[in-house]
C-alpha cells in the first residue's frame, strides 16, 4: 500500500482574478498545500494563452476559450469522421509530455522530479 498519495490543489485564474488578495491570504496560511508560494508572486489579471483564444493541442483537438480563466471547450476533433481513423497519427504520449489544458506539454522529467520532491516533504 502506498505511503503517500500525489495530489495538487489548483485554483483557476478566474478564482484568482475575483478574490485576489483574499485568496492569496488563504494560500499563504496553508504552506503545506502551496509550498513555495510567495505573496505578490501571482498576477491576478494574467489569463495567458486562454483569454479569448483558439488553440490546437498535440492530439489535433481544437479548443476555444470563451471566458477568461475558465476551461475551454473542444470545437474541432481530429476524427470528425471514422474514416479518418486509419490515417490518424496520435502523438507519442511518452515522448511528448504531460498534457495541460490550453498550455504547452510538461516534460516528463519535470513531472517525475516534482513527484520526488513531494515524497520528500
Amino acid at each position: 500500500m502506498a505511503e503517500w498519495i500525489p495530489c495538487t490543489v489548483g485554483l483557476s485564474q478566474a478564482t484568482w482574478h475575483r478574490y485576489r488578495e483574499r485568496l492569496e491570504d488563504i494560500v499563504v496560511r496553508h504552506p503545506s498545500l502551496f509550498k513555495g508560494y510567495r505573496r505578490g508572486s501571482h498576477d491576478f489579471d494574467d489569463f495567458g494563452l486562454r483569454r479569448g483564444r483558439t488553440y490546437a493541442d498535440e492530439w489535433g483537438c481544437i479548443w476555444h476559450f470563451p471566458l477568461d480563466g475558465m476551461q475551454g471547450q473542444v470545437i474541432g476533433h481530429p476524427l470528425e469522421e471514422w474514416r479518418g481513423l486509419d490515417s490518424y497519427e496520435p502523438p507519442d504520449p511518452v515522448a511528448a509530455g504531460l498534457p495541460q489544458e490550453g498550455a504547452p506539454l510538461i516534460d516528463w522529467d519535470l513531472v517525475l522530479r516534482s513527484m520526488d520532491e513531494a515524497k520528500e516533504r
